[in-house]
């Protein structure tokens, strides 16, 4: 992680990250079944879930700690990519966002079949 990252409230993921474990992650499965799991996952972090858009595949999802933004492209029928960005409460956050999102990732893995860590990037 770079210095400047520690005093960042936003994290977010992409195909080609610097950091490793925020890279886009790819699922075998459907956009519907990885809506699903998402709002379950919203629900074990006590998230109140603002808004769910099934066209586009966003959930938005607010929790005591943080705010979150998922995406979810489905790259084929059955193959999904999950993005994430999160944005912690605090004034001094310490990299806080990269935990969360390598949480919300080990729970979207036992929820849905892993397939690999960004399978696209140019």
């Amino acid at each position: 992680m770079k210095f400047r990252d520690y005093f960042t409230n936003e994290f977010h993921t992409a195909e080609d990250h610097y950091i490793p474990s925020l890279r886009s992650r790819y699922y075998r499965s459907t956009l519907a079944n990885a809506i699903e799991a998402i709002k379950e996952i919203a629900k074990k972090h006590k998230g109140v879930i603002k808004h769910v858009d099934d066209v586009r595949g966003e959930i938005l999802f607010d929790s005591q700690k943080f705010s979150a933004n998922v995406i979810i492209t489905s790259t084929s029928y059955t193959e999904t990519a999950v993005d994430l960005l999160i944005t912690t409460y605090g004034i001094l956050p310490l990299g806080k966002g990269k935990k969360i999102i390598e949480q919300i990732y080990t729970d979207i893995d036992k929820k849905l079949p892993f397939k690999g860590v960004s399978l696209y990037k140019g």
